[in-house]
């Protein structure tokens, strides 16, 4: 996690974080990590429903929030619910509050909901404009949703003062709930990765992917730090908005191929970063594969004690969680809530009771997070270095699927280097 303009919260302030929504639980837990102030948030009511998720949320600091969706008699809680965020913005305290009011796996901001603002606008009135409330919208984007130990950068806006809407909330409440809207939309674009054209949605994703480092590296910023990264997406999305609005011809022929180039490596089961990579030495190859060998031993271990923490949060979700949105926030809750202090004490004491020792009981407990962090890595390592010897055994084969698909990506990259220059 890199985080950007935490320096812009105010901690004598009441603050509402406003942060774009994508993935579940997980960006209340990003956002309220990034802070040093214990922040309370809303979430949606049905969530709520299980006693066990209640407690678990309720600890998290989590409040529900109604929907018509719930039954249009459970929106007359929300008025109980809004009173407690209006009394907690009193006592000059942080909330967390979604403005699109439910979450999407696409890149783009959607409409908002007015549930903000109305908390806002009624911790003001209440306070007769004097409360000095901040609205501060929050960018959150993700190298992959579901990954573990993806990439996520949370960037903090420039706060709306809610003093500077007084006039237009007095004029007219309707209006004055618009304009806070409209003034986090128009804070909260350059701080989030915007894809809204819907027709090259999947095309412009898979051109970051192939096409994001070297455009990164072309900008002139050889960093490879998150947020640097993130500057250049932000650049490369805007020249391929411009493309498509401007040349939707030359557009639909990169899009064509950059469909056909995925197709292949479907195809071949490959991923980009194995063409973008090639070729191969032999002698790497073998070096590595020693290395590997070496390194299977922690890899049993790690993955033995870790199994069941690995395996079963993903297998639950997998079959369970029909909203994909939500298997990470479920899994982390699973593995890391409930799953790791459990088993490793459970395995811990074991361990003590065999070998009549508390120090090696001790060693064993302290061993158990880096080796499974080891075996995660260890597998990632294993498929790109099982990746490398296959395609070296295609080329050496003289593969025909392999030539075009190194002859597509080629012809990518030089159209977008032409693009982007």
């Amino acid at each position: 996690v890199s985080i950007r303009g935490l320096e812009k919260i105010d901690p004598h302030k009441p603050i509402i974080l406003a942060p774009n929504h994508q993935n579940a639980l997980v960006d209340a837990l990003i956002t309220a990590s990034s802070l040093k102030q214990q922040p309370v948030f809303l979430a949606r009511a049905d969530i709520f429903e299980k006693d066990v998720v209640e407690s678990i949320l309720r600890w998290m600091k989590m409040l529900p929030v109604y929907r018509i969706r719930d039954g249009y008699d459970s929106l007359k809680k929300n008025e109980d619910i809004f009173r407690q965020c209006v009394d907690y913005l009193e006592t000059k305290n942080t909330l967390i509050l979604f403005p699109e009011g439910n979450h999407g796996d696409k890149r783009h901001l959607r409409p908002l909901k007015k549930g903000l603002a109305r908390i806002a606008f009624e911790a003001e009135k209440k306070n007769d404009f004097n409360l000095g409330l901040q609205v501060i919208p929050v960018g959150i984007d993700y190298s992959d949703y579901r990954k573990f130990r993806g990439r996520v950068s949370v960037i903090f806006g420039d706060p709306i003062e809610m003093k500077d809407l007084e006039e237009s909330y007095r004029e007219n409440p309707q209006k004055g709930l618009r304009n806070l809207n409209m003034l986090i939309e128009k804070r909260i674009g350059p701080i989030m990765i915007e894809i809204p054209w819907e027709e090259f949605y999947d095309d412009v994703m898979k051109i970051r992917i192939v096409y994001g480092d070297r455009f990164h590296h072309r900008s002139g910023t050889g960093e490879k730090r998150i947020l640097d990264r993130f500057d250049s997406h932000k650049k490369l999305v805007s020249v391929l908005g411009e493309l498509i609005e401007n040349n939707r011809e030359k557009a639909l022929s990169l899009a064509e191929e950059v469909r056909a180039y995925f197709a292949l490596l479907r195809k071949l089961r490959f991923r980009d970063h194995v063409a973008a990579a090639a070729p191969y030495s032999v002698a790497s190859l073998i070096l590595k594969s020693i290395g590997m060998l070496i390194g299977w031993p922690l890899y049993i271990y790690g993955m033995l004690n870790n199994y069941l923490i690995f395996k079963l949060p993903e297998y639950y979700t997998l079959k369970r969680i029909k909203d994909t949105q939500f298997r990470s926030s479920i899994a982390y809750v699973l593995a890391f809530v409930l799953m790791l202090p459990v088993l490793y004490t459970i395995q811990t004491i074991l361990v003590g009771v065999f070998t009549h020792s508390l120090w090696i009981a001790l060693a064993y407990l302290v061993s158990l997070v880096p080796a499974g962090l080891f075996a995660i890595n260890y597998s990632f390592w294993f498929k790109k270095l099982w990746s490398g010897w296959k395609f070296t055994i295609l080329k050496a084969g003289k593969s025909t699927e392999l030539a075009s698909l190194l002859k597509l990506r080629q012809s990518i990259v030089e159209s977008l280097d032409e693009i982007t220059s």
